[in-house]
């Protein structure tokens, strides 16, 4: 039965007592509501009632309870119910039977939720959250946890949840004492199955749960096409010895294969073993003498035949490998050195668990199992090199080739670098991450520069993201081209960077170089252009195509989308599963995708407002989503307030405008040539401020002939901070960055963002970001803690 937790009110105040008359009595007090303290769970007996509260989620959405206790499951889960008065959602469960069970609270709003009010650690590579009913006794279990739990208990007449580990119907059981061998026999309902073998530890009444294998998805699938007897065997001993190995069979999948080991003379030795259930069957022949030594196997009596030579320079404790994968018979007996190198053979992928696992940044002192592949017998050393040291690596012959190990454990945290050094005698190899694409790798003789390698990032134990990223579906949007919402605002400016006038193409019009419909061959060069899949020649006064004709300037042709386009949009997104959006620059700027910020204190003319903007972001609360902000601060526009290389800013002197001023009494015809140009008229006339100081002076670094740094060379982007770009150097620039609440970094968070994608962060001091979280944490924040996501490349 299902009964939902009631949580009792805190108590008001009590009012003041009245003055009464001699004799007369007071009439009784109202019993004030007594005070609960939130807990979750809470356990009478065998009732277990679940609380969750959270302000920051709305009051519409849907909250269920998902784990492995029986009725319960991890797909559809049972939905709570939230207590108007107190805000909590809650629901109890009555008559779990005892043992250990994880779970999680599912919100449609903001997805998996790990109970924050429960004492217990989260458990197993999920994070679960964790309790248990009656004693839990010290040691392991080993069982076989799927879809297929609760059709199974069905048939027995018991109950079950899907993905339960642990669960007593579905446990192995050890062949022998301390053999490490797990074996049981079920007879499994028909159906298409999923499973994962599971290892529940028990260790000072903490339960710990260990998936084989890890990770989302990876399960084995069982096709049943009639109730089927079906064995599961599971080698526990193997799976402590390398943890990144799945030693456990089925007998739908594995059919396993006989296979007989015969000596020179063709005599039998015996039969082979495949001990970690990986179809790589093995025999020891014993320690042998130097010399040529001949062995040959028989398949399924004789299906299959293999013969091997192995020429020993010493005596050796030899063992045949057959895999019966690919029918390759090989030995763990490694060739003479030939000083030789099969390098098409070598093989990493930093994106796949099956080379590196865990995936991703790791948690302090969080083991981490890195692999490399080469040819079998081909390699005689492979080091990890980590950090600049040499971690020795294991080797296991697997399928034909040889896998090189290593298990680190990092407790500094940091970004470290790694690559892999392969020798066969002399010859010395190394293996790099491939520039550009990541994952996999490529090859080079040399030593590596120190970038070249791979990135393993090792953050703060205990640190944590936000739960509603983790789960989110994000969809990024570029505004201007997205959805005209407001045409109201499309032609609120006429000029772009400097005197270039804005162009506004129909919605469906592809006019101009900016057009969907083609796609530069030489960008540098600007020769030619492909059209409609063919190649046509241009000049800088447009298409040569009088149906694309355009001008020559860049991102200056705008098509109306905004940010009440975006809000228009609201609910489409929503029904699609989007649960955040990143929105590319939307601050003040001349070109269409505004990475050439001109003020980043307000939204662009073009786009709205900064009321809109809060618009937006209240609106996508209420619907459970998130915005995301993309924030510039490598550089601003040479056509900003900042820098106003231009002279469009009256209010304020740019930076530019002040080394002008500066320039011009030094007789700097650079200088004077400029305010000629662009700021005479508007000085004579009164219209714009004139000196020769600027509150952003220090911002940038610009030299006697009027050039300065700026981002890739692009003149149109001059970057933050003079002389070795130090941003942090700059306390005008850190003041108005992250100097306070009222500061760029954390205004637009109190404003409804829920946080920033951080353009070129490498390309930013990395003091700046270690303030500028410092200023985002310390900020309200109406959407739970912001995030940071950082544009890092290589």
């Amino acid at each position: 039965m299902i009964a939902v937790a009631l949580v009792m009110p805190g108590c008001a105040p009590q009012a003041e007592q009245p003055d009464l008359p001699v004799g007369q009595e007071l009439p009784a007090p109202e019993q004030p509501q007594q005070i609960l303290e939130l807990r979750s769970p809470v356990i009478e007996q065998n009732n277990i009632t679940f609380n969750y509260i959270n302000d920051e989620i709305p009051a519409d959405t849907r909250m269920f309870l998902r784990g492995n206790m029986p009725g319960v499951g991890w797909d559809v889960g049972l939905e709570m119910t939230r207590d108007a008065a107190t805000g909590v959602w809650s629901i109890t469960l009555d008559g779990l039977p005892p043992g250990g069970y994880e779970y999680k609270f599912y919100s449609e709003a903001t997805g998996w939720i790990h109970d924050p009010l429960n004492p217990l650690p989260v458990v197993g590579v999920f994070g679960n959250s964790f309790f248990s009913i009656g004693e839990l006794v010290e040691g392991i279990v080993v069982s076989v946890a799927g879809n297929f739990q609760s059709a199974y208990a069905r048939s027995l007449g018991e109950t079950a949840g899907d993905w339960t580990p642990g669960h007593p119907l579905t446990q192995l059981q050890e062949t022998q004492p301390a053999s490490g061998l797990f074996e049981r026999t079920f007879l499994l309902p028909a159906g298409d199955w999923g499973y994962k073998i599971t290892v529940v530890e028990i260790r000072d009444g903490v339960m710990s749960t260990r998936w084989v294998p890890e990770g989302l998805g990876n399960e084995r699938k069982l096709i049943i096409d009639e109730d089927k007897e079906v064995t599961f065997k599971f080698n526990y001993n193997a799976f402590i010895a390398n943890p990144d190995s799945q030693p456990y069979i089925d007998s739908i999948n594995y059919l396993p294969v006989k296979v007989e080991v015969f000596d020179g003379q063709g005599d039998s030795m015996g039969f082979m073993t495949d001990h970690d259930f990986d179809s790589a069957y093995s025999f020891k022949t014993g320690i042998l003498e130097p010399g040529s030594h001949r062995f040959s196997i028989s398949v399924d009596d004789g299906k299959h035949r293999r013969s091997i030579e192995v020429i020993l320079e010493d005596a050796f404790d030899l063992e045949l490998v057959y895999h019966a994968s690919n029918m390759i018979l090989t030995t763990n007996y490694a060739p003479s050195i030939d000083d030789k190198i099969i390098v098409e053979a070598l093989y990493h992928n930093s994106h796949s668990t099956e080379y590196r696992d865990p995936f991703g940044a790791v948690e302090q002192d969080t083991p981490v199992n890195i692999h490399l592949r080469t040819a079998a017998g081909d390699a005689s050393r492979v080091d990890l090199v980590l950090g600049g040291k040499l971690v020795p690596m294991r080797r296991k012959a697997v399928s034909g080739h040889d896998i090189w190990s290593a298990r680190v454990k990092i407790h500094e945290i940091g970004i470290y670098n790694y690559y892999f050094e392969i020798q066969d005698g002399i010859k010395t190899v190394y293996y790099v991450n491939e520039p550009g694409f990541g994952g996999r790798g490529l090859v080079v003789e040399g030593t590596p520069h120190p970038g070249a390698g791979y990135s393993l990032v090792v953050y703060k134990e205990g640190f944590k993201t936000s739960d509603w990223m983790k789960n989110s579906i994000t969809y990024q949007i570029f505004p201007e081209r997205f959805r005209d919402g407001d045409p109201g605002n499309n032609r609120a400016k006429t000029l772009g960077r400097g005197d270039i006038p804005l162009i506004f193409p129909e919605w469906d019009d592809f006019r101009g170089f900016e057009n969907t419909r083609a796609q530069f061959v030489f960008p540098g060069l600007i020769r030619k252009v492909l059209v409609d899949g063919a190649f046509h020649s241009i000049d800088l006064n447009g298409w040569g195509l009088p149906e694309y004709q355009g001008d020559i300037h860049w991102h200056n042709d705008f098509y109306g989308g905004d940010l009440q386009g975006i809000i228009d949009s609201l609910d489409y997104l929503q029904s699609i599963g989007v649960r955040s959006l990143y929105l590319n620059p939307i601050f003040e700027a001349t070109s269409t995708h505004k990475y050439d910020v001109s003020d980043k204190s307000n939204i662009d003319r073009m786009f709205g407002d900064n009321q809109l903007f809060k618009k937006l972001a209240l609106e996508a609360k209420r619907r459970g989503m998130h915005i995301i902000l993309d924030g510039v601060f490598n550089h601003v526009g040479d056509d900003s307030k900042y820098f106003d290389r231009y002279g469009k800013f009256p209010a304020t002197i740019g930076a530019y405008e002040a080394w002008v001023y500066r320039e011009m009494e030094k007789d700097n015809q650079v200088a004077i040539d400029w305010y000629n140009k662009w700021y005479k008229d508007k000085v004579e006339a009164g219209q714009m401020a004139w000196g020769p100081e600027s509150p952003y002076d220090n911002w940038f670094e610009i030299r006697q002939d009027g050039t300065y740094p700026a981002w890739w060379g692009f003149d149109s982007l001059p970057e933050i901070g003079p002389g070795g770009h130090r941003e942090t150097s700059v306390a005008a620039f850190m003041d108005y960055m992250v100097g306070d609440r009222n500061a760029i970094a954390s205004r637009w968070i109190e404003y409804g963002s829920s946080g920033w994608r951080l353009d070129v962060s490498p390309q930013v001091e990395k003091d700046f970001w270690v303030e500028f979280r410092q200023r985002i944490m310390q900020a309200q924040h109406p959407n739970g803690p912001p995030i940071m996501i950082a544009e890092n490349w290589g």
